[in-house]
């Protein structure tokens, strides 16, 4: 049992510092401090799958906003000591909400503040047919620090790729130096990378295991627009498991996990004040 508990500890240790380290403004539930900084911890399961689920949205700055770019779901057997990962794709229809998943939250927080999460909770659980325990709402800013925290990553990247249409975070609305009568030609037309070019930019990755750091890892997890397979959102979340699992292994790794100072560098990169997420 004692074995158990600790692999719970470990894995949750693990997605609550990816979680926060993928992005910045994480959300955590009290228990994950007592999993992070306590002796003894009173654990909701021991024998049972664990199910967490991981929301990433772009924060401010970015188109979309509350729109989940990435959903992620955990599921912690403590028994075989083992991680499932299953990313779900954003275009996903849900015939309930009569809209694709990756409005869930946007809509619930819409409602009324917290119920981003609320709803989402409830419409994984029902889309898996499997318990969400617990859940890590997290956005794009804190993702490049993280990583760059961790001494970057390593990524075997399956396929060399070009992304023509990677958005430029700051420009969303740039004008690109069109005025008057020819901005609002622009404005008007389908091809958003023709009229604006300012706008994006062009991303490339070679095959191969390759290092990164925070903003190389932030454009390959994130890139929608890729020429060929890679731009479809299956790959995309093949994409975000890799880094998922770079991290992991840089973050278990004896120079990292075992290391009070580090853990206790990326613990200070949390925000002073950090609304707490609900437990399940």
């Amino acid at each position: 049992m004692r074995k158990k508990r600790i692999f719970i500890i470990v894995a949750i240790v693990f997605l609550v510092v990816f979680g926060r380290l993928f992005f910045e403004g994480l959300k955590l539930s009290p228990v994950f401090f007592q999993f992070l900084f306590s002796r003894e911890i009173e654990l909701k399961k021991t024998d049972e799958r664990m199910g967490v689920l991981i929301l990433g949205v772009g924060g401010e700055r970015h188109e979309g906003p509350l729109l989940t770019d990435t959903i992620i779901y955990a599921s912690i057997d403590p028994a075989k000591k083992k991680i499932a990962l299953l990313s779900l794709p954003r275009d996903f229809w849900v015939p309930d909400l009569k809209a694709k998943i990756n409005t869930a939250y946007a809509y619930g927080e819409g409602k009324r503040k917290g119920g981003g999460i609320i709803l989402s909770k409830a419409v994984v659980e029902k889309v898996l047919a499997q318990p969400v325990d617990y859940v890590v709402r997290v956005d794009f800013k804190g993702f490049v620090k993280a990583i760059d925290m961790l001494g970057g990553i390593e990524v075997d990247v399956e396929r060399e790729f070009d992304d023509y249409e990677y958005p430029v975070a700051g420009k969303e609305t740039d004008a690109c130096g069109f005025e008057g009568e020819e901005f609002e030609k622009r404005a008007t037309a389908s091809a958003a990378l023709e009229a604006f070019p300012c706008r994006y930019m062009h991303l490339r990755f070679e095959k191969g295991r390759q290092p990164m750091d925070g903003e190389t890892a932030l454009r390959f997890v994130r890139s929608r627009h890729a020429i060929g397979v890679e731009g479809t959102d299956f790959a995309r979340s093949k994409r975000q498991e890799k880094v998922i699992e770079a991290v992991k292994t840089k973050l278990f790794s004896l120079g990292t996990f075992l290391n009070p100072f580090k853990l206790t560098s990326l613990y200070d990169t949390l925000p002073p004040k950090i609304r707490k997420n609900q437990r399940f």
